[in-house]
């Protein structure tokens, strides 16, 4: 009962995948019977547990050779290629988050053992996501109707291009992969949860999108440097408005009242791609006062500040 989402974004000339989530989880509590149509049915209701649950995470990548291994200390040391994924979830926290710890421990770990110094492929990431959940799943459990979506985002190690990915688990216990976007196109979106799944609400993100690009085309290149520098400056006034467009209409859908199970804390990441195909997962400050803010320092002038971007507007 989630809302996480991603997208290329490509605004203030520079490109990212940007993933927005909510922080509620809730639990369905019966509350005794009610009257329908003259028979009494069970009746339930949700209750919110919490507004602030982290859904969004980075996750380090590091691969090692075997030379690396440190004998004495029992330690990998040095990797010889390091990037940064994110991963978001929707579905019952216990699962996904226990899933979720052992694929960080997995891919903090990669080590080679042969001659060349490979880089993880997007597509093997998701596969070992995939492997760990199933296997995860059929050593517990799950509830009757449950179900983990996972949401995985990032730029290729391979050949820089962007990338997201859905892993799905239900009753079945057998994980599968729902969807794979590589390259991640710049009118994707991709979402995981009840509410971001809803036909309603990805028509409403095409609707917007689509009218913005179609605005767009209508620029035309113009001879002279300054009719070049206004194409120029038009065409990242669209770029902006498709960014602020999602997240508003993300924000909006979260602060729903219909939507019970939905709202909270406004998380926001974004995976940049830096140089030698290395991604870096940055973390904006949350819409709302929250947990991490004003905490004391780790040491003198030593304290945890967030990268601030304000959402939507």
């Amino acid at each position: 009962m989630t809302l996480v989402c991603c997208w290329l974004n490509k605004s203030n000339s520079r490109s990212r995948i940007t993933a927005i989530a909510e922080g509620r989880t809730s639990t369905r509590i019966d509350t005794g019977w009610m009257r329908h149509g003259g028979m009494l049915i069970p009746s339930s209701q949700w209750v919110t547990n919490s507004d602030t649950t982290t859904k969004l995470y980075s996750l380090h990548v590091r691969c090692y050779d075997l030379s690396a291994l440190d004998g004495v200390r029992g330690i990998w040391s040095t990797p010889y290629y390091a990037t940064e994924i994110g991963i978001g979830f929707s579905g019952p926290c216990f699962e996904a988050m226990s899933i979720i710890a052992l694929y960080r421990r997995c891919l903090e770990q990669l080590v080679f053992t042969g001659e060349s110094l490979p880089r993880p492929e997007p597509i093997r990431l998701v596969q070992i996501l995939q492997e760990i959940t199933t296997r995860w799943f059929s050593t517990s459990q799950m509830p009757m109707g449950s179900q983990v979506d996972f949401l995985v985002f990032g730029y290729s190690s391979v050949d820089g291009q962007p990338w997201a990915a859905k892993v799905r688990c239900g009753s079945d216990k057998n994980a599968e992969l729902v969807e794979f976007k590589n390259p991640l196109e710049s009118q994707n979106l991709q979402c995981v949860g009840d509410v971001g799944e809803r036909l309603t609400f990805r028509k409403a993100i095409k609707d917007i999108r689509t009218r913005i690009q179609r605005h767009s085309k209508r620029i035309r290149p113009r001879k002279g440097f300054d009719a070049r520098m206004d194409a120029e400056l038009e065409a990242a006034r669209h770029e902006s408005a498709d960014k602020k467009a999602i997240e508003n209409l993300v924000i909006r859908e979260i602060r729903k009242a219909s939507n019970e199970t939905v709202g909270g804390v406004v998380q926001k990441a974004e995976a940049i791609l830096c140089d030698d195909y290395r991604c870096v997962v940055t973390f904006s400050k949350d819409d709302q006062d929250y947990i991490l803010d004003g905490l004391p320092p780790a040491g003198d002038g030593l304290s945890y500040i967030p990268i601030v971007e304000k959402i939507g507007g």
